[in-house]
């Protein structure tokens, strides 16, 4: 979402000096460099407005967890956050709802998983796959697969994934996670359909060797959201800027670089789907396993991070 940031910022006529507090939650960046990652996003976004000759300082924080999001939010040290799914589930009252902003992977801002497995493996559905190893891609896009993955579990019956698997295990890649599967060496993989699609155009056998025991609906795992009632010239700007971000040169070059079809604004009631699972999620695993606690405490161990592949 770091591209989105940088979209955001551009053009404007205006000429006064506006400053503007953008976060990040942990939750969607992952462990990578904090150094880099605000160094990139200065960089980006001051390209872009040199360009359009509008004068912004840009503060960026990192929020790592919920508490340092909720904080910032109640004490408007923050203007504008780049936050997940989960996150936006516990501090969507302390957000506007008229207005989130959201990327386009596929022609979709929602994202469908798929748990896969090899055709003769002889897996012929989810409880088979008890004590198995799973692999899947630690990115943004993958933030609600293993919440969507418990809840399955979950309707079943069965333990949340963290016991009902022998591992879990993240990979940086969608390649480490469906060729293990491919060439026999994993059980299972959780993964994107817009992934596997990909990749399957790449190698048809994939697609061939390949069985989807499992799919979801579509979820976004997601987005950027503005402070309640947070009114800046800046807000104009971005709300006019995304409507024709693609069309313009420096829109499309981020689009490209991060392989984003376009940015579009949206408001609460497309979130709808994505909620009742985390309600949902809450309702089977929050009270007893501790599943839902360690979705927001420890994020990596569930894969959060490596923001720069959508797939």
């Amino acid at each position: 979402m770091l591209p989105i940031v940088a979209a955001l910022l551009a053009a404007g006529p205006a000429k006064s000096e506006e400053i503007v507090n953008m976060g990040f939650s942990r939750s969607i960046i992952g462990e990578i460099n904090e150094n880099d990652t605000l160094a990139a996003l200065k960089l980006w976004a001051t390209q872009l407005v040199v360009k359009d000759d509008f004068q912004v300082t840009v503060h960026p924080t990192i929020y790592n967890d919920l508490g340092e999001i909720e904080t910032a939010i109640k004490q408007k040290s923050v203007d504008l956050i780049n936050l997940s799914a989960v996150d936006f589930y516990h501090v969507q009252d302390l957000l506007g709802h008229d207005r989130f902003i959201f990327a386009v992977y596929g022609g979709s801002i929602a994202v469908e998983y798929l748990l896969l497995v090899r055709e003769k493996s002889g897996f012929a559905d989810l409880q088979e796959l008890k004590k198995s190893v799973i692999k899947f891609p630690k990115n943004a896009g993958s933030t609600l697969g293993t919440v969507w993955l418990d809840v399955q579990l979950g309707k079943a019956g069965l333990p949340a994934a963290k016991h009902f698997f022998d591992k879990v295990v993240p990979v940086n890649k969608i390649s480490e996670a469906v060729l293990p599967v491919f060439f026999g060496k994993t059980d299972a993989c959780l993964v994107t359909r817009h992934g596997f699609d990909t990749m399957a155009e790449l190698n048809p056998q994939i697609a061939q060797q390949l069985r989807i025991v499992a799919a979801s609906k579509g979820y976004i795992p997601g987005f950027l959201g503005f402070r309640k009632n947070y009114e800046s010239i800046i807000k104009s700007v971005i709300v006019d800027n995304i409507k024709n971000w693609h069309q313009t040169p420096a829109g499309y070059q981020i689009l490209t670089m991060f392989q984003m079809d376009d940015l579009v604004l949206n408001s609460i009631e497309i979130l709808g789907p994505t909620m009742e699972l985390i309600k949902e999620h809450q309702r089977l695993f929050g009270a007893d396993t501790g599943g839902f606690r360690l979705l927001k405490k420890d994020h990596s161990q569930l894969g959060y991070g490596n923001i720069h592949e959508p797939l």
